[in-house]
């Protein structure tokens, strides 16, 4: 599988095999506008790396303009979770 990213805070996942995308994820954020209000804000990506478990577990690290890393993880099982930090 190969992912590529970029400014529109989207990060595409192609099949080498099928030359299909595969999976898809924005990385975005909630900004605090007022009080309780949130709003989902993209961030432009200007690096991206990944590590590969032995026991098929997958993690991402992207990299934003704003100095952000996002991280993705996906589980054996097909878990998927998300942060920002």
């Amino acid at each position: 599988m190969l992912f590529v990213a970029g400014e529109s805070s989207i990060v595409y996942g192609f099949s080498l095999e099928t030359h299909e995308i595969i999976d898809i994820w924005n990385v975005i954020f909630n900004k605090f506008i007022f009080q309780t209000k949130f709003s989902q804000v993209g961030e432009n990506i200007t690096a991206m790396d990944t590590i590969n478990f032995e026991d098929g577990g997958t993690v991402w690290a992207v990299g934003c303009a704003n100095g952000k890393i996002f991280l993705r993880s996906r589980l054996l099982t097909g878990i998927i979770n998300q942060c920002m930090v």
